[in-house]
């Protein structure tokens, strides 16, 4: 069976990341072959990371880079986990069941990220 969980987890949540990681880790045990559909937009990217690390040096809070990268690199390992899937490959895996997840998605008073 092949699965496609929609949900949001390219965050630097810690719930939200582990959430997926362990949904795609159970489907998987029992045999179902598990992607999730890609969102582009994420609070997880280098970009932002060296705005939080300027906002530190510009503030002399010196002490807060090391946590901020070390963080950074440890949810870039869990993410590089979750299997990711655009919207153009979906549409060739003949995906047999939808997941959607989160309660974040069916708030509609939350910016929305981009799926393409």
């Amino acid at each position: 069976m092949k699965i496609c969980v929609v949900t949001i987890y390219r965050n630097e949540n810690v719930g939200s990341v582990l959430q997926a990681y362990a949904m795609q880790s159970v489907l998987s045990e029992n045999n179902a072959t598990v992607v999730f559909h890609k969102n582009i937009a994420s609070s997880h990217t280098l970009y932002k990371l060296l705005r939080r690390i300027a906002g530190a040096i510009l503030k002399l809070r010196f002490n807060t880079i090391h946590p901020k990268v070390y963080k950074f690199l440890k949810f870039s390992q869990i993410q590089k986990s979750v299997i990711e899937v655009s919207a153009k490959k979906l549409l060739n895996l003949k995906i047999d069941c939808y997941i959607l997840g989160s309660d974040v998605i069916w708030d509609l008073s939350v910016k929305r990220p981009s799926y393409y």
